[in-house]
């Protein structure tokens, strides 16, 4: 693969430099990169360039404004198949619904095409890229739109045809200042919001959140203590996670395939760099009945978050030790004992994610087809392609 670090003109004093390994970045990236976010810090991203997720491809873009340096942004070249990418569970709704499946299924085989995603399609929030706060918002944005249009054309010198812009994504608070300029080049989209547990600052130890919730929910955790009382929990030191590293990933494959949407196959090793780098502020905790790992949770602290990262899981084991309730509770109990502010529980299982005290918070995408024509058809597209939102109650677990 051809690596450039070439200055791309965008305009009177505005310039772009596009790198496609961040082995070439220099270290001029970790000074411009918000300290408090290790997702766009060069040791994660080397990481995740090593160990990608199948077919994923990365660029880097550093901006700058009268030569000096003012932004970042990270993106991800992924080949988007609508036909394996949305895994919708069908339901029995009639010969017209059948028919409806029929012609959905049809439509997304022919979708198909290389999708240049301003983000990080593993995470949940805002980690595609980051200005200097000095830029005004219309500035800042006008920059990546301009930018991340430059880079296409050496994209296409390099091999890859990009055929669509992906900006993955902004939180509902930031949306109504950074939304109408992302507005102005992007059509917005929703899908699942992203479940997010604000802790309360008081809680020093797991019983204190204990101590709040209502009679009912103490109630339903009890009972999944219970069910899992034969579980042994026990986080894994990188040793073990070697030598449990085919079924680690075994238990993430039957997860990942329950899905809905699957945007990327984790690579094998990915959990075992993180290990490596982030000895402290990554866990892999497995959950063990007598000798079988039946499922397991990775976390991430990234700074005031505790990012509940992926996790693996027997169906059929859950049934019985209720397993993934038990999961919630227990990166709960982590993130009091990590005395972090929040855990991103990210989004799907909403409910349950719920009914142990995370919030929904709704997040935006914004997207772009290079085709004019397309480009008119993907608002409709996106919407009815994308998996339906299941029907939900939001759960609250805490006295009033």
């Amino acid at each position: 693969m051809t690596v450039t670090s070439e200055l791309i003109s965008l305009g009177e004093d505005t310039e772009v430099a596009l790198y496609r390994s961040m082995k070439t970045v220099p270290d001029l990236w970790d000074q411009l990169a918000p300290k408090n976010n290790i997702f766009l810090q060069k040791t994660y991203l080397k990481i995740l360039e090593h160990f990608p997720p199948r077919e994923m491809r990365f660029a880097y873009l550093l901006f700058f404004q009268n030569k000096k340096p003012v932004g970042i942004a990270i993106a991800q070249i992924q080949l988007f198949r609508a036909n394996q990418n949305i895994q919708e569970e069908k339901e029995d709704s009639g010969l017209l619904g059948r028919i409806g499946d029929f012609v959905k299924d049809k439509v997304a085989e022919k979708i198909s095409f290389y999708t240049l995603v301003c983000g990080n399609l593993l995470l949940t929030g805002e980690h595609g890229f980051y200005f200097q706060p000095d830029l005004n918002i219309s500035n800042q944005i006008d920059l990546l739109y301009n930018g991340l249009n430059a880079v296409l054309p050496k994209l296409g010198e390099q091999g890859t045809e990009v055929s669509a812009i992906l900006i993955k994504e902004i939180a509902e608070k930031n949306k109504k200042v950074i939304g109408p300029s992302l507005g102005k080049y992007y059509q917005e989209f929703t899908m699942q919001p992203n479940m997010v547990f604000e802790l309360d600052p008081n809680w020093r130890t797991f019983q204190d959140y204990v101590d709040r919730i209502s009679s009912k929910y103490r109630v339903r955790m009890k009972r999944a203590f219970k069910k899992g009382a034969d579980i042994r929990k026990e986080p894994m030191d990188l040793e073990t996670m070697i030598a449990n590293k085919k079924r680690i990933h075994e238990l993430y494959i039957g997860v990942a395939n329950n899905s809905d949407f699957n945007s990327a196959e984790l690579h094998e090793d990915y959990f075992l760099e993180l290990k490596r780098a982030f000895p402290e502020g990554f866990q892999l905790t497995g959950y063990y009945v007598e000798d079988e790992l039946i499922g397991y949770y990775t976390t991430i602290k990234n700074h005031t978050e505790l990012e509940a990262h992926f996790l693996g899981f027997d169906y059929e084991k859950n049934r019985i030790y209720q397993t993934y309730l038990n999961i919630l509770f227990d990166i709960t109990r982590d993130g009091i004992a990590a005395n972090v502010e929040k855990i991103v529980f990210a989004r799907t299982a909403l409910e349950i994610k719920s009914s142990i005290g995370a919030e929904p918070e709704e997040m935006y995408f914004y997207a772009r087809h290079r085709s004019k024509f397309s480009n008119r058809l993907l608002q409709s597209m996106v919407e009815y392609l994308q998996p339906k939102s299941p029907e939900w109650i939001q759960r609250r677990p805490f006295k009033k």
